[in-house]
């Protein structure tokens, strides 16, 4: 009786996965999720592309602010100053909300991989 019933419940799951398989199909599910991925990496690579705008307009505006007070030091006869790195940057604080969104589409990214991998 035991052995009868453990086939029985075999039989079910595969009938199960084979029905389940054809209404995936029959809905498109995988189509979906993949159109989803490619949202979300073309998301990403936005992200990226804005994060590197604000880096190269940070350092833009370093690198002019630094000239001018070595223009005007230059024009007072005092030496010219080297700059170092700055610990703290305005820029950091401009480039989180970009960054918070870079780690929530490559969460979303991960999950959507593993849901089209299991269909």
């Amino acid at each position: 009786m035991k052995a009868k019933a453990g086939e029985i419940v075999t039989a079910v799951k595969q009938k199960g996965k084979a029905a389940l398989n054809k209404v995936a199909d029959f809905l498109g599910v995988k189509k979906k999720l993949e159109n989803i991925r490619q949202s979300v990496q073309e998301s990403i690579a936005d992200v990226d592309k804005s994060i590197g705008k604000i880096d190269a307009l940070g350092t833009g505006m370093r690198e002019a602010r630094q000239k001018i007070a070595n223009t005007i030091r230059a024009f007072a006869d005092k030496p010219e100053k080297e700059y170092g790195e700055k610990k703290f940057s305005k820029t950091e604080l401009i480039k989180k909300p970009f960054q918070a969104k870079r780690k929530l589409m490559s969460g979303i990214l991960n999950c959507a991989d593993a849901t089209i991998e299991k269909t």
